[in-house]
């Protein structure tokens, strides 16, 4: 039983030490980030920074912690309300139609997608 208990207690300070690792790189992407994206500019600046594959990881667990709703659509929909204001989103499309820009194609659409 005392062998069970400390592997309890083992498991129990692995999981909390996880947590608390992703709850400080979702803070320092919210320095590195400024959501939501508000002009072409900061949308460029933001694609630069998700370049970077740190940075791209640590965007990925930030929008982990915005999803909401229990569906797909749901949970993407909130993410995107969270990341992109409607005044620029409005300028995008998801393949280009329509004489807008093609968001498939965005670093931040692919970190969208695999939060």
């Amino acid at each position: 039983m005392t062998k069970m208990k400390t592997h309890l207690k083992h498991i129990r300070e692995n999981t909390n030490e996880k947590v608390n690792a992703t709850v400080e790189e979702s803070y320092d992407a919210d320095e590195l980030f400024l959501f939501p994206i508000k002009n072409e500019e900061q949308l460029h600046n933001i694609e630069t920074q998700l370049k970077n594959p740190d940075n791209n990881n640590k965007l990925i667990k930030t929008l982990l912690h915005q999803a909401e709703g229990k569906s797909v659509p749901k949970m993407v929909g909130s993410i995107m309300a969270y990341v992109i204001s409607n005044e620029v989103a409005s300028n995008f499309s998801w393949k280009g139609q329509k004489s807008k820009q093609a968001f498939q194609e965005m670093e931040l659409a692919k970190a969208v997608l695999q939060s």
